[in-house]
């Protein structure tokens, strides 16, 4: 009959769709136990949490700088794990090659900082930073900045002394942060977007090419990177751009030998091949001064003990 006919076809049609969605429920259910355990904390590794709005593009350049092989051993956060948290239903293959390229340092949870269990999973208390990145390209960038707000609420009512280091796209939502009880401005970190590239913006228009200076002494790039130019002052750029800034204490040649700036800067130049140009003094009162280029008429010209230089190197090892 018609009535037959029809529930032939259509539990065949049934069938026929729940086979071709067998495969996809698999990969959820994967992925799902794959991404759904605790971390597994080693004594004495440092490991840092990074939330908010995760995709490939804000994690590849993410990792990208924060993976970098300038980043020695004299580095804070050398040889320390990124642990992504982040509640997606599913991980796409990009984002799968992007955690297997980086598998020994990079783990992936499925989880979320508003969940308190979610956060005793990825050992929170235990983490030596958290950053909360912000979508820049946000249609709403009020609501953006709520949901990072929301976040930090969060973290700080589990473990009040997280540090916290957040994206904002508003200057204002700042004092939002302040608000709560239990943020620091001594060890948590508030980054305005707007604020930064505005700021850079007005520097760069009272010194021509100052926010394309700092933007490449704090990005990290080897000179290796760059393709080989026939023009020189491309080759220079490059160099150049390579480098970035590292801290060092002055040892005891600079302050009995070479005495003042002028001398430790040339110095370090001809014969280290690297730029100082700035020190940090520790004054008779423990508080520490920073001179940028002293000059002779300058009380922080001469070098005195536990003087820290500021370099521009190629690396930590060069700047050490």
């Amino acid at each position: 009959t018609i009535g037959q006919c029809f529930i032939i076809f259509f539990i065949t049609g049934g069938l026929t769709l729940f086979a071709r969605a067998i495969p996809e429920l698999a990969e959820m259910l994967s992925n799902k136990k794959k991404y759904a355990g605790n971390y597994r904390l080693e004594n004495g590794k440092k490991f840092v949490l990074v939330c908010g709005h995760i995709t490939f593009t804000s994690m590849e350049n993410f990792l990208k700088d924060f993976l970098h092989e300038d980043r020695v051993s004299s580095d804070s956060f050398y040889d320390a794990d990124v642990l992504i948290v982040d509640k997606k239903h599913t991980v796409d293959f990009e984002f799968q090659a992007l955690l297997k390229r980086h598998f020994t340092r990079v783990k992936y949870f499925d989880a979320t900082v508003m969940d308190p269990v979610d956060l005793e999973r990825v050992k929170l208390k235990r983490s030596a930073a958290v950053l909360i990145l912000a979508n820049k390209d946000a249609i709403d960038p009020d609501g953006e900045d709520a949901s990072n707000i929301m976040r930090v609420i969060s973290i700080k009512n589990y473990h009040s002394e997280a540090k916290i280091i957040v994206q904002l796209l508003q200057y204002h939502n700042k004092m939002h942060l302040m608000n709560i009880p239990a943020w620091n401005n001594n060890t948590d970190e508030a980054v305005c977007i707007a604020e930064l590239k505005l700021g850079l913006i007005a520097e760069s228009c009272l010194n021509p090419g100052f926010s394309t200076m700092i933007a490449n002494i704090f990005a990290m790039r080897s000179d290796t990177e760059s393709s080989p130019s026939r023009f020189i002052w491309l080759q220079e750029y490059l160099r150049g751009a390579s480098l970035e800034m590292y801290t060092e204490t002055l040892s005891n040649y600079f302050v009995h030998d070479l005495k003042n700036f002028s001398e430790a800067a040339r110095f370090c130049l001809v014969e280290l091949d690297i730029l100082l140009f700035a020190i940090e003094v520790c004054e008779e009162n423990g508080q520490r001064r920073l001179a940028i280029n002293p000059d002779r008429t300058s009380k922080y010209y001469r070098i005195a003990k536990r003087t820290r230089g500021f370099f521009l190197a190629g690396s930590s090892e060069e700047a050490s």
